[in-house]
């Protein structure tokens, strides 16, 4: 069975290097950002996602100070814990070396202005929530974890809907690959033009990723982030996202399989 790696290459020179015009295949700057695609499962573009993820939650999480411990007592007598030390609050507890990123900065901007619920506000609290999930598993005490696990849940849902907004965010910015590529192309206006039409016109292309959709199973996901990636860097030669619902429609209609 084809790793994802290897069904990755497979589509990507499908799609580079069959032969639409006199020319032959696609032109080097562009066939390199093809080939720089993150395959599906990618360790370098979790670990640049995860990364800038893991930055936006610590530079957001609330800096207020550090509450009094509870009153402990027996006997009649009672004890309380006041914080003296360096740090100005939780977050600067907790992170204090920590800045943002360009990485993280470019998935605040990218998913904020997809859904302006997700801002500073939300990236804290879940801050606040997984912090306080970690914490919980690592010392093990007693925690209204049904709460802990809504509010987990309930952020968790919400950044869905920015997810692909995210992954658009490391794309450009973060993931080495396709970052330095997409520096490469010196015209990204011509470089759109012939992703399309090599696109609609490719015919093994289409064949293979029509075949590996219909096979389901790891064939299926291989194929289908790789078409997301196709649509992710339509977006980042400068497309806007209705021009991409646009050529995705385009490509359907010339068999193409997937849609979305």
């Amino acid at each position: 069975m084809a790793s994802f790696q290897q069904l990755q290459q497979q589509f990507a020179q499908s799609l580079t290097q069959g032969s639409i015009t006199a020319t032959g295949g696609m032109t080097p700057a562009l066939a390199n950002l093809v080939d720089s695609l993150p395959y599906y499962g990618d360790p370098d573009f979790q670990a640049a996602h995860r990364g800038a993820l893991t930055t936006l939650l610590a530079v957001n999480m609330p800096n207020s100070a550090v509450a009094p411990h509870p009153p402990e007592g027996s006997l009649g007598y009672y004890a309380t814990y006041d914080y003296t030390g360096d740090y100005s609050g939780y977050q600067s507890f907790f992170f204090s070396d920590i800045s943002p990123s360009p990485a993280s900065s470019n998935v605040a901007l990218q998913v904020g202005s997809l859904n302006a619920n997700l801002g500073k506000a939300f990236w804290g609290n879940y801050g606040v929530a997984i912090l306080t999930d970690a914490i919980r598993l690592t010392l093990g005490f007693p925690l209204n974890t049904g709460k802990l696990a809504n509010d987990i849940a309930n952020a968790h849902s919400l950044f869905l809907s920015g997810l692909p907004a995210s992954c658009y965010a490391i794309y450009r910015v973060g993931f080495t690959p396709t970052e330095t590529a997409l520096s490469k192309i010196a015209n990204p206006s011509d470089a759109y033009v012939e992703l399309e039409e090599r696109i609609s016109l490719l015919g093994l292309f289409t064949t293979n990723i029509n075949q590996a959709i219909a096979m389901g199973g790891d064939n299926a996901a291989a194929a289908v982030w790789f078409l997301f990636n196709l649509w992710i860097t339509f977006k980042a030669l400068g497309l806007s996202d209705s021009e991409v619902d646009y050529f995705i429609t385009v490509f359907k209609n010339v068999a193409l399989t997937y849609q979305t």
